[in-house]
């Protein structure tokens, strides 16, 4: 586990479990949290048997608490954490983001920081309200390189990839109960972060994944996730994907997905100036025919062909309930 390092290199490391253990460790093999510029490396490795996931890259979410007259004091809160202080440095810049929708609605720049209040050089952004959400944007790697690692067996995902300027190249997802690479931006409870830009998966290999425990719609599923709202407070525990334009400059080329069960290889939502061609799915059991095998709701520009598939041919979707909670996602009730 690390928090706020940089220049971090993983090579030729195994977090593997005994032939006689159920799991190699109860939780992640390795969790990078808050990674403060520089490139993150992870090359060559494996990671078996996790009792949670394989590998998670993230950044936190702070939920606005209250907001001063001239808009340019705030306190915040973190996950069950009612009061902190701003997690970040002075000189920072911070997005906001909605509560809403996940759309940037700007950013500031911390000036001081505080417990009874941080203050930022102007205000925030006219839009912005109690409950919205600030991210350190020097809080994430400049880089991330994935390269010929496997993720095999573990009892989440393989990888969680939340994270911007990635490349993840010939890595193997394997017998993972959950999606293999997942990238699920949490505006409700975990408040892990984040959105991302300028993002590649190319020449991965997916196998026998998403069939149990943390199950979602798809082998690759990609969406942010926003709280439902009641009496003007958000939820903290049910949320659905939201589907404006929070993810920018995807490509999504050359996997393989090898199934046994026919759910969708991809599910990607709110993507916009992105690519989704030259994969291949393939069937392992004869007879199953997928309802869908790549869905893109809420996308712009993004380009979704030529993909190919056994049986062919591919079927695309567009379509998904106009609300749909997390709980719902993990039991595959989708169309």
């Amino acid at each position: 586990y690390t928090k706020n390092c940089t220049e971090i290199t993983l090579n030729n490391v195994q977090v593997r479990k005994k032939s006689d253990r159920p799991l190699s460790t109860n939780a992640d093999a390795t969790h990078y949290n808050n990674c403060r510029r520089g490139t993150l490396r992870i090359m060559n490795c494996i990671f078996e048997g996790q009792g949670d996931d394989g590998m998670n890259i993230n950044t936190h979410y702070q939920a606005i608490a209250t907001i001063s007259t001239d808009r340019k004091t705030v306190t915040v809160n973190g996950r069950e954490r009612v009061g902190q202080t701003l997690y970040g440095n002075i000189g920072d810049i911070f997005l906001v983001f909605s509560r809403h929708t996940f759309e940037l609605l700007g950013s500031v720049q911390v000036e001081s920081i505080s417990r009874m209040g941080s203050t930022f050089s102007t205000a925030l952004p006219k839009q912005a309200n109690i409950y919205d959400l600030l991210l350190d944007a020097n809080n994430t790697a400049d880089f991330v390189y994935l390269h010929n690692t496997t993720f095999y067996g573990n009892r989440a995902r393989g990888a969680l990839l939340k994270t911007s300027n990635l490349l993840a190249t010939h890595n193997t997802f394997s017998s993972n109960t959950g999606p293999g690479v997942q990238v699920y931006p949490d505006g409700v409870y975990w408040f892990e972060g984040s959105t991302v830009r300028n993002w590649t998966l190319s020449h991965n290999t997916f196998h026998n994944n998403n069939y149990a425990t943390a199950r979602m719609e798809s082998d690759l599923f990609v969406a942010a996730e926003v709280p439902e709202w009641s009496g003007g407070k958000p939820s903290e525990r049910n949320g659905f994907p939201a589907k404006t334009e929070a993810f920018h400059t995807l490509k999504i080329t050359n996997n393989v997905f090898k199934q046994t069960r026919g759910e969708e290889a991809v599910a990607v939502y709110g993507v916009t100036n992105s690519e989704i061609q030259h994969n291949k799915v393939e069937q392992m059991n004869k007879g199953m025919k997928p309802k869908v095998n790549f869905k893109c709701v809420g996308c712009k520009n993004v380009a979704e062909k030529p993909n190919t598939c056994q049986p062919s041919p591919c079927v695309y979707s567009s379509s998904s309930p106009s609300t749909i909670t997390y709980k719902q996602l993990q039991q595959g009730s989708t169309p």
